[in-house]
């Protein structure tokens, strides 16, 4: 098996000991959002605004934490750093968010940014 896909085994719970592999604290769940979770990161790299998006939201494996009103920080793209407030998020998970100090709306997906509370 792939060395990333046994560590991605550990991080859901699996032990890999001297008679093999013990299951008894494995979460299928979180590995299989691990997986999801990788998946959208290779696609990220590939199409950064479209693939790693449509990944997580087809598994539903989203950032649910930011909300319309949250502030939050850029992390990647344009303008790292800058802080703002979530005005409004599109069916397809876009953010559009209103940075400190600017006139109007940009968008970023949520990728792009962390919750800043």
């Amino acid at each position: 098996m792939n060395e990333r896909i046994d560590k991605l085994l550990v991080k859901a719970g699996a032990y890999f000991g001297g008679e093999g592999v013990d299951y008894s604290n494995f979460d299928p769940k979180k590995f299989a959002e691990l997986i999801v979770r990788e998946c959208s990161d290779i696609a990220d790299k590939a199409e950064p605004y479209k693939a790693n998006d449509l990944i997580k939201q087809h598994f539903g494996v989203e950032d649910k934490s930011i909300k319309v009103g949250s502030r939050i920080k850029v992390v990647s793209k344009f303008n790292v750093g800058a802080r703002g407030t979530v005005n409004y998020i599109e069916p397809t998970g876009k953010l559009w968010v209103r940075r400190d100090g600017a006139s109007s709306d940009v968008s970023y997906y949520p990728t792009e940014v962390i919750g800043d509370d």
